[in-house]
């Protein structure tokens, strides 16, 4: 009969060279065994091309609804696509208006990021001076010009709660669409901060004082 000592011995040997054998500097002959090849190799898809995986064929998919992308674009700021929990509805907009506050400290950075965004998604209508003065509004060769919308500086304009301004751009307002697909949140409500700021700038000048943001206007 084997010795109980012997198996015992013949175990720790084997335990020993199967360590040796891992830890081996030596570079191995075969790949081993692939359990998961399609792990280890997965198939790349062109992403505007068609495959039969998918319902409607197309390899480009529409996020989960409810679900929020990563931002990592130059804002920094994790909560850039938070949803807006509120409806479109009139209920909604004077629950935005009374509830939606500006979360952004207002710096030259912030106006300066504002005002390009502004120029690029705003100014065509609302004109670089807010005052309905747009390309597409009074240009002299758009042979059909858009109605103007509202200046900044009407009396319910400057009246207007910056969570009502959110919510216009947000889902859109009169003929103005919406800009929740251009604009994520910290950009939306950069823009409105600079709006904000012509806005002061506009009462200061009513009354007789220098306008504080003069050195953004000139970037």
């Amino acid at each position: 009969m084997i010795k109980r000592s012997s198996i015992v011995t013949a175990g720790l040997v084997l335990f020993v060279w199967l360590l040796q054998s891992a830890c081996s500097n030596e570079p191995r002959r075969t790949p081993g065994r692939e359990y998961m090849p399609d792990m280890a190799h997965p198939v790349a898809y062109e992403t505007y091309l068609g495959n039969e995986i998918f319902p409607d064929s197309m390899n480009a998919q529409k996020p989960v609804l409810g679900t929020i992308p990563i931002y990592q674009g130059i804002v920094g700021n994790e909560n850039a696509f938070m949803p807006f929990h509120y409806t479109n509805t009139p209920e909604g907009y004077e629950a935005a208006g009374t509830d939606v506050k500006n979360p952004l400290t207002i710096t030259p950075d912030v106006l300066g990021e504002g005002k390009r965004l502004f120029n690029i998604y705003c100014a065509i209508c609302h004109g670089e001076d807010g005052k309905a003065s747009g390309h597409i509004v009074v240009g002299d060769n758009v042979t059909s010009k858009f109605p103007p919308p509202p200046s900044y500086f009407t009396d319910a304009i400057l009246a207007l709660p910056e969570g009502k301004m959110y919510f216009s751009v947000h889902y859109g307002k009169n003929l103005m669409g919406s800009y929740s697909t251009q604009l994520d949140r910290i950009q939306i409500w950069k823009v409105i901060s600079y709006v904000r700021s012509m806005q002061d700038d506009y009462r200061k000048t009513l009354a007789g004082a220098p306008a504080v943001s003069d050195s953004t206007k000139k970037m």
